[in-house]
């Protein structure tokens, strides 16, 4: 058994920028027509920029020969986390690298695996996502409790 990686393109979201083609229009005819006491001028074509997202999940497969031929036999899903969240700078990191680890240990732990492969396994996983440090990770909880505690004092909430 071993641990497959895919990567999958995701659908990125707007990064607030705008790409500008050097094309410029004038505006639609209805318009004029339906306001000409405005001032309408031609306007530059332009485009959202969309950031481009990349999700890493992590497969547990076994080799198998079906009909003499080679294949990859799924045995359990175990976690996903997207690419951005892979640096180790960042409270965000902290709290996707935490998720990802805790679907990790709960499939693995759903498994009858012997003491040596799963830590052959955890080994596997944590070079590509490292396992958060207990001590970052309650700095992370700490801050992200200040955060909520100054967003909710003007609501009245607790």
């Amino acid at each position: 058994m071993f641990v497959r990686w895919k990567r999958k393109r995701r659908k990125g979201q707007p990064t607030g920028e705008r790409r500008f083609t050097g094309e410029w229009r004038d505006p639609d005819p209805w318009f004029l027509e339906r306001y000409p006491d405005l001032d309408w001028k031609p306007y530059e074509v332009s485009y959202p920029i969309i950031r481009e997202e990349w999700l890493r999940s992590a497969v547990l497969v076994e080799s198998v020969r079906i009909n003499g031929q080679p294949r990859q036999r799924t045995i359990r899903y175990l976690g996903s986390i997207r690419e951005c969240h892979l640096d180790l700078e960042g409270q965000s990191s902290i709290f996707h690298r935490g998720y990802f680890w805790r679907s990790a240990d709960t499939n693995l732990e759903s498994l009858d695996l012997s003491d040596l492969e799963q830590a052959r396994i955890v080994a596997a996983l944590e070079d590509v996502v490292p396992r958060p440090d207990p001590e970052e990770s309650a700095q992370a909880h700490e801050r992200a409790r200040e955060r909520i505690a100054v967003l909710t004092a003007g609501t009245g909430r607790t």
